[in-house]
C-alpha cells in the first residue's frame, strides 16, 4: 500500500472572520498630525482685513467740531 506524503502547511494564511469588533478607543498620541482646525487659513486673512478696515475707518473719520456760544 502506498503511503501518502503529507503536504506542508502555508506559512501567512488568512484565517476567517471571528467576530466583529467593538467600538475603537481614540487615539492617544496627541501629535497625530491631523487637525481639528479648518483646512484652509484664509478665515485668518479675512479677519486681519476686517481689523485692518474697522482701525482705518476710526482713525480717518473727522471728529465733529462743537459750536461754542459766545456769552454776551
Amino acid at each position: 500500500t502506498p503511503t501518502p506524503t503529507p503536504t506542508p502547511t502555508p506559512a501567512g494564511e488568512v484565517l476567517g472572520v471571528t467576530g466583529t469588533p467593538g467600538v475603537p478607543l481614540p487615539p492617544t498620541d496627541s501629535l497625530s498630525g491631523g487637525t481639528t482646525t479648518p483646512s484652509g487659513e484664509s478665515w485668518r486673512l479675512i479677519l486681519l482685513a476686517m481689523a485692518g478696515l474697522l482701525a482705518a475707518t476710526l482713525l480717518l473719520t473727522p471728529t465733529r467740531s462743537v459750536a461754542r456760544r459766545k456769552d454776551r
